[in-house]
């Protein structure tokens, strides 16, 4: 089977990730016959060049976009709300989103839906450890900071890449999990360089960086004490493949191939682990051994509580206003 080049040239040309961060059916997503005509239809998807783009590469080389009679023209963003502006505006046709910055849009009235899961965490792992390893970010302090736990971090600095943004959320919900009121936490703005060194400097008093700079850190003697991500989304998605209202209404055929396709490929990245983390890996430009790059789960299926628990999360946190609805924002799978 002829397999379209044109995605594995863009995902080659992707950047070192500046890493931050469905209604289907349970169960194999449903295979569509190729269509008639034999004719490709492109369509533009806007990435940020991390791991779970690996299911666009996956898509393309297994086919399932072809039999679905697409291809993709990979369009690299600088940040998912720069990518959910270019759906917005129509420049592309989908656009990859962590669920804060997908939430935050809706709650603003950006008319985006949800189309599939881009990367989340798997069912019945119990909090711990193992789950922890499919978290790509951590709480870390320095090795003689005298902080053990979240509840040592009031009154204290923390470093994160954007204010308000998904990481300032996930640490907040975790820190009132722990009787920590946010409001008393002096947040620092730093890149993920800056803030490892900040951290280790003793500038700040504790860090939330992402893969690979969380094992720079690890590399400098930090201690990680928290995993914040996995209690603030739960088990199932935590970032979306989205599209625009306007296009879901005007394509709806191109909308459904793309997601039986992404799912498909998510099916295929689950079952074949080691695989699609190493593909992950290169994908996303990260100059590190595949068995130090933690583990990632595709979603096979997103529900409403997905969505749902996401915007009750910034509610809680001060992040949205009580009243906020997200309302019905999954396309059916086919």
């Amino acid at each position: 089977m002829k397999k379209s080049t044109r995605l594995r040239a863009a995902l080659a040309l992707l950047p070192a990730a500046a890493l931050v961060l469905t209604a289907c059916s349970s169960g194999e997503a449903q295979q569509s016959d190729a269509p008639a005509s034999g004719e490709i239809r492109t369509i533009k998807v806007a990435t940020v060049g991390i791991m779970s783009d690996v299911a666009l590469r996956i898509a393309d080389e297994q086919g399932y976009l072809e039999e679905e009679g697409l291809e993709i023209e990979n369009t690299t963003v600088a940040n998912p709300p720069a990518g959910v502006a270019a759906l917005q505006g129509g420049q592309v046709d989908f656009a990859f989103a962590p669920g804060v910055v997908f939430v935050n849009a809706r709650s603003q009235g950006v008319p985006v839906n949800v189309v599939a899961g881009a990367s989340g965490f798997p069912e019945g792992i119990q909090p711990g450890p193992e789950l922890d390893l499919y978290d790509d970010t951590g709480v870390y302090v320095g090795p003689d900071s005298g902080i053990d736990s979240l509840a040592d971090l009031e009154g204290k600095s923390i470093a994160v890449n954007a204010r308000k943004a998904n990481l300032e959320a996930t640490v907040s919900k975790a820190l009132l999990d722990e009787g920590v009121d946010p409001a008393s936490i002096n947040w620092v703005a730093l890149d993920f360089t800056s803030m490892v060194e900040a951290l280790k400097n003793g500038e700040v008093d504790a860090a939330v960086p992402v893969n690979p700079f969380t094992l720079r850190a690890d590399e400098a003697g930090m201690v990680r004490i928290a995993s914040p991500a996995t209690a603030f989304f739960g088990p199932g998605a935590s970032s979306f493949w989205l599209t625009s209202e306007q296009f879901a209404s005007e394509e709806p055929e191109v909308v459904a191939g793309f997601q039986r396709a992404v799912l498909r490929a998510n099916e295929y990245a689950n079952a074949h682990l080691d695989e699609s983390i190493a593909a992950g890996v290169e994908v996303a430009g990260l100059d590190i051994p595949v068995e130090k790059a933690g583990k990632i789960y595709w979603p096979t299926e997103v529900s409403q509580e997905n969505v749902d628990l996401i915007a009750e999360n910034l509610v809680e946190i001060g992040f949205l206003p009580e009243e906020t609805e997200v309302g019905d924002v999954i396309i059916p799978a086919p």
